[in-house]
């Protein structure tokens, strides 16, 4: 029997949505039958003169390189049964790129994690809409996304972004509670202002009080208490989280929130932290009422839920087993995986027949 064979677009080769949508799950699928080609964006999509030197000079070479390592990636389309792109392939220039692809193979799965339509709401056509259109299948993070992606294509599977809890697990250890800790990308620093008030009070109440940040680059501003920058690379972004004592993801209440997949919080819960996140979205589903999280949405919220967490060590011990367990039931590797290699089995034609899902969602 011949294996399958899929063509994986990403994002790029360190892009978290390429390593937590696709890349973690490619050992076990390889191990199912499937041959897989990974074609990364080079640089990765979101690389900008931020990155490099050169200002308006470097954003336009950056801009030719993606589409020239898209245009090699799509010449490869013809020879898989399956082309699945996760997030559009050139922001700005979307859906052309998407259109290329198609043009060599329509048997397509498109796959989001953030409420990446709203970038383009000046638009008279929204081109991730019209990338929904001319995909067969598509995947996406939560029911905010999903009912948005029914709207442009009958054929929406949710599933969740998945940890992998083999990977991230407890320490088995209760620390001080004073060791607060932050994971995500640069671009996403700026919601730690949204609680500065809170962690001045808190570093006035316990001086020892300390955030740990794990991201490309430190702040650019004061967050109100001290910091201790971590560098994220693949090698430390486990452990850095899975010692410290307490999580925590601010964002503020909009509907960019509601798109949001929550993948910080999936982090500290794998690892048995308790954490405090703002409840928009999805990641109040995945708190589930305070009993895998506290929630915060203002300054008095978060000083009171900082405040029951440092100051009660079996509250912390209570909600990170209890987070844990419910991680390891619904967000772990092992178990969305099934359900998303049984997506891209659907896609694979049968003796020439397509397969189609039909079920909405998953």
């Amino acid at each position: 029997m011949a294996r399958k064979r899929v063509l994986f677009l990403t994002s790029g080769k360190q892009v978290p949505s390429s390593r937590f949508r696709v890349l973690q799950f490619l050992p076990q699928l390889e191990r199912d039958g499937w041959d897989i080609t990974v074609a990364p964006c080079n640089p990765n999509k979101y690389a900008s003169r931020d990155d490099y030197p050169g200002g308006a000079v470097a954003d336009g070479v950056l801009t030719l390189l993606k589409i020239n390592s898209r245009l090699l990636a799509a010449l490869k389309a013809p020879r898989h049964d399956v082309v699945y792109i996760e997030r559009e392939l050139v922001p700005w220039l979307t859906p052309v790129p998407e259109e290329f692809v198609k043009l060599l193979n329509a048997n397509i799965i498109f796959d989001f994690d953030d409420a990446i339509f709203l970038r383009y709401t000046h638009l008279e056509v929204n081109p991730i809409a019209s990338v929904l259109k001319l995909a067969k299948t598509v995947i996406c993070g939560n029911e905010f996304l999903g009912e948005w992606a029914l709207r442009h294509n009958d054929n929406v599977w949710v599933l969740p972004t998945a940890v992998d809890t083999d990977r991230y697990t407890p320490t088995g250890k209760m620390g001080s509670g004073r060791l607060l800790v932050w994971t995500g990308t640069s671009s996403n620093l700026k919601y730690l202002l949204l609680m500065k008030a809170a962690l001045e009070w808190a570093h006035g109440r316990w001086p020892d009080l300390l955030v740990r940040i794990i991201c490309d680059r430190p702040p650019p501003f004061d967050i109100g208490c001290p910091i201790e920058f971590v560098p994220w690379s693949p090698a430390v972004e486990v452990d850095a989280v899975r010692t410290a004592d307490i999580g925590l993801m601010p964002l503020p209440n909009e509907e960019w929130t509601n798109g949001k997949c929550g993948y910080k919080v999936l982090q500290y819960m794998a690892c048995g932290l308790p954490s405090i996140s703002a409840p928009y979205g999805v990641i109040s589903d995945m708190i589930d009422a305070g009993t895998c999280g506290l929630a915060a949405q203002d300054t008095d919220e978060w000083k009171d839920s900082l405040e029951r967490l440092i100051d009660d060590r079996e509250l912390r011990k209570l909600v990170g087993e209890t987070a844990r367990h419910r991680t390891e039931s619904i967000y772990a590797v092992k178990t969305v995986y099934p359900r998303w290699r049984d997506v891209l089995e659907m896609q694979v034609p049968q003796n020439g027949v397509e397969i189609q899902g039909g079920l909405g969602s998953s």
